[in-house]
């Protein structure tokens, strides 16, 4: 108590760790309400101290500590006890212990008093079944939480509701110029925009799996909220994605990619954070439209860094399979292109992120089979990868990833192609059509 006392507000971080370890070292039955408080809330301040280290255990411990302090007196001190509840259920997922996390989430909704609590809760519930492939009820988590915001959130948009929605958002940013549109914009103050704002950041990645004009439809929610209530976090990862739908769905190649560029711009003079790696990612996939395949592999590989730093687990995996993507169509040597993918490959595979595997593998595996290293052109099999398994798998996760599957099958069918055998192309582009419908 000494010491905390004696440390000046700006230097507590300095002493955090200290202070909390003396704390948690002596009897909580000595305690009153208001001393368990303030235990609580340094324990929090350590917590989150270590998650910018990406010390999630060490933060767990620091979390756990916190939230003992005050199950006591959970009631009277519902607000701190949930902020601690929810920042503990966040690092055990960034640990990896995915069902304990689950298991907190599902508390956390079930306490939660205000729409501010359960957006947050649903955020984390998005975020989890993103991470187990389960799209749909990701996708439900997210649609749930907007509603207590009062954001409303079409399940199955139609392509025409789309096109108008892309449209409309795009002449909200016409006449200004790339920079006027970040820069000149205020900071977003109103906490249920905020909250809305993250919770559709989260909604992006299972819609983009599963329903294309869903996630159009989502990108156009955060840049039209940006420009109505102001700029936050997830507003420049926003303004990456409107960038590529731009020109994907506007064929705007030029524009979009310029709005890319001007929100990696602005994340770059930004703290290293989830929505710099996300938005860094992004520019990977649209700088292909005007720029050497080279600088894509560049932006992928920096936004995998910044995804490692973050702890933003399944994005690590899209950007580790973009620049292994990237280098790959460059044509490069394939020795070193295999070399890499591997490592690519194990770091998913570390991940434990199961549709990231399944991307890197089946490019993994069409390297190798270019190589000549597996039974033929058109096997993935070797003497220890069972390409026919491998297949199997892929076919039966169609209804959970489509982009997993029509990737699989796309390179399937390019070996065959190779091969001349054009009957198994045409086999290997019907599976690819039937995974687009």
């Amino acid at each position: 108590k000494e010491t905390r006392s004696s440390v000046v507000p700006h230097d507590l971080d300095e002493h955090v760790l200290e202070i909390a370890g003396h704390l948690n070292r002596a009897p909580l039955i000595d305690r009153s309400p208001a001393e368990r408080a303030l235990v609580a809330q340094t324990n929090l301040r350590a917590g989150r101290l270590a998650r910018r280290s990406a010390a999630y255990g060490e933060a767990c411990v620091y979390l756990s500590a916190g939230l003992a302090q005050l199950r006591e007196s959970r009631v009277v001190e519902h607000p701190l006890y949930f902020c601690v509840g929810l920042e503990l259920a966040e690092c055990t997922f960034l640990w990896g212990h995915l069902q304990r996390a689950a298991s907190m989430t599902e508390e956390l909704l079930q306490d939660a008093q205000t729409d501010l609590e359960a957006a947050a809760a649903y955020r984390l519930s998005v975020e989890l079944h993103m991470f187990n492939s389960e799209y749909d009820r990701a996708i439900e988590a997210a649609i749930t939480g907007l509603e207590r915001l009062d954001v409303s959130l079409t399940r199955k948009p139609k392509r025409e509701q789309v096109l108008l929605q892309c449209e409309k958002t795009w002449k909200s940013l016409e006449g200004r110029s790339m920079d006027q549109a970040l820069s000149d914009l205020p900071a977003m103050e109103d906490s249920r925009k905020l909250a809305a704002i993250r919770l559709l950041a989260e909604a992006w990645p299972p819609a983009a799996f599963t329903d294309p004009n869903l996630a159009v439809l989502v990108v156009c929610n955060v840049v039209d909220l940006s420009l109505t209530y102001g700029l936050a976090r997830p507003s420049v990862h926003g303004f990456a994605l409107f960038g590529l739908v731009v020109g994907s769905i506007l064929c705007r190649y030029r524009e979009g990619y310029e709005l890319t560029l001007r929100a990696c711009d602005l994340a770059l003079t930004g703290e290293t954070c989830q929505e710099a790696n996300r938005t860094f990612n992004t520019m990977a996939l649209t700088a292909g439209w005007t720029q050497p395949l080279a600088k894509s592999v560049e932006w992928a590989k920096l936004a995998m860094r910044k995804a490692i730093e973050s702890g933003d687990l399944y994005f690590a995996c899209y950007s580790a399979f973009h620049a292994s993507m990237h280098s790959f169509m460059r044509g490069q040597d394939l020795r070193a292109e295999a070399e890499e993918c591997g490592n690519h490959l194990r770091l998913a595979v570390d991940t434990g992120y199961a549709d990231g595997v399944g991307m890197l593998t089946s490019l993994e595996r069409t390297i190798a089979c270019l190589r000549g290293t597996t039974h033929a052109l058109t096997d993935f099999s070797d003497d220890t990868f069972d390409g026919e398994a491998f297949n199997s798998m892929m076919t039966s996760s169609l209804a959970r990833n489509r982009l997993v599957t029509e990737f699989h099958w796309s390179m399937k069918t390019m070996l065959h192609f190779l091969d001349g055998d054009s009957r198994g192309a045409l086999a290997g582009s019907a599976r690819v059509a039937a995974g687009a419908r």
